[in-house]
């Protein structure tokens, strides 16, 4: 399985595709991880990079890509912030300035190295507002 951390915009009126190239880096290569247009940003959340010579790996990492700016930030939190678990495949949905998570799966170790697929059935909430500041270089929400 290969994941991939290339950019792609398209273009509907030339239905040509387009490399980007951020002028900061964004997030590790992964598959199974959603992402929202909200505002003049991108928000990818979560995703998975499982490969033969590698220890599986689910994300609950938040990343912003700021077109206007042509740039990604890692939003960071406190350990003690609340927050999904990680996952890849959930429904990742936009309602005025809260994005919602819903769902998804991720592999689970359980004693004896054995992993066991887990389907998540929880909800979770994101107030985007105060991700505003980040082109302000402020630090973004939480």
């Amino acid at each position: 399985f290969h994941h991939y951390r290339d950019f792609w915009k398209y273009s509907p009126k030339t239905h040509l595709w387009t490399q980007i190239e951020p002028r900061t880096p964004g997030p590790s290569a992964r598959s199974g991880h959603r992402c929202i247009v909200w505002r003049h940003y991108m928000v990818l959340f979560g995703g998975f990079h499982e490969a033969l010579r590698d220890t599986p790996r689910w994300f609950h990492d938040l990343w912003i890509y700021d077109f206007s700016q042509n740039s990604w930030t890692e939003c960071k939190y406190s350990k003690l912030t609340s927050m999904p678990d990680a996952r890849s495949g959930f429904i990742f949905a936009l309602q005025q300035d809260t994005a919602f998570i819903y769902g998804g799966f991720s592999k689970v170790k359980n004693p004896g190295d054995i992993s066991e697929g887990k389907i998540h059935t929880d909800c979770w909430t994101l107030n985007l507002k105060p991700f505003l500041s980040l082109g302000e270089g402020g630090g973004g929400g939480g």
